[in-house]
């Protein structure tokens, strides 16, 4: 299958912590990817956006997205749009995330909301490695049923999302999703249950968990938006949280909101 920039698509990304500042050491893109200068928010993380000059992710591409956060870093890796999987008329595109977290660091990845569009099939893989108890993870996916004001809600022909978590090479957490309308009522009982839009949330390696389970909960039950949710332990004694909407912008914002008192929440320890 041959890919629209005649070669896989490549971002790598190494951060590292020198002079008591986090900073991005090494970047190597190709065609479409492209990478900003990074940037500091306000809850102290150094932020990387990854950006396109394509206009959408198109049958055949492939992407290789590697992330190598060294020892100690406070990073944030996010995206600058929506990722649009545009139609495809035969075959699928791919794309492999690998992402390293050393000791002492926080990594809060967080890209925009994905957008399957009508007729498309699209592949996602992504290793977490985080070093030991030390590294420190929030993990964000938003994944709307499709384009949804044209009508084309749950009209894709696929979406697999594999997603693997390791802390010291043991597996933590694994999400083996695999979205097909023709297979499941995508609408009905497990699975959006009249929603549009879902997000997850990984939460690994952060002390106190029964506490942040309560104050995530508590933050979710003072929005304003039409969602539903749920807050959870993983057996490795992390945080989950799944949140159904109808609209992708607010799952955003409460994302973001999350990962601010999280973040916040550790920095005030």
């Amino acid at each position: 299958m041959g890919n629209n920039y005649s070669r896989e698509s490549v971002a790598n990304i190494k951060m590292t912590h020198e002079d008591g500042r986090t900073i991005l050491r090494d970047v190597y893109f190709t065609s479409p990817l492209k990478i900003i200068t990074p940037f500091n928010t306000d809850y102290g993380l150094v932020r990387v956006m990854l950006l396109s000059s394509s206009s959408g992710i198109m049958s055949g591409d492939r992407y290789n997205i590697n992330v190598d956060i060294g020892e100690n870093c406070r990073s944030e890796i996010t995206s600058q749009s929506y990722e649009k999987i545009h139609k495809m008329e035969e075959g699928h595109a791919e794309r492999v995330n690998i992402i390293n977290v050393d000791s002492g660091a926080i990594l809060n990845y967080m890209p925009q909301p994905t957008i399957p569009f009508k007729n498309s099939a699209f592949e996602n893989t992504t290793t977490i490695n985080l070093k030991d108890e030390t590294s420190k993870l929030l993990y964000h996916e938003i994944l709307s049923s499709g384009r949804v004001h044209y009508g084309e809600t749950f009209g894709y022909t696929y979406f697999k999302n594999l997603t693997d978590i390791f802390v010291g090479g043991k597996r933590v957490y694994r999400d083996n999703t695999y979205f097909d309308p023709e297979m499941f009522n995508m609408e009905g009982f497990g699975m959006y249950e009249g929603y549009t839009h879902l997000s997850n949330i990984v939460i690994v390696n952060f002390n106190d968990s029964k506490e942040l389970v309560k104050m995530i909960r508590d933050l979710l039950a003072q929005s304003n938006q039409d969602i539903t949710y749920g807050v959870t332990t993983t057996g490795h004694d992390d945080v989950l949280v799944r949140i159904f909407g109808y609209e992708g912008n607010a799952l955003e914002l409460i994302n973001t909101q999350i990962a601010t008192a999280v973040i916040n929440r550790e920095n005030n320890k």
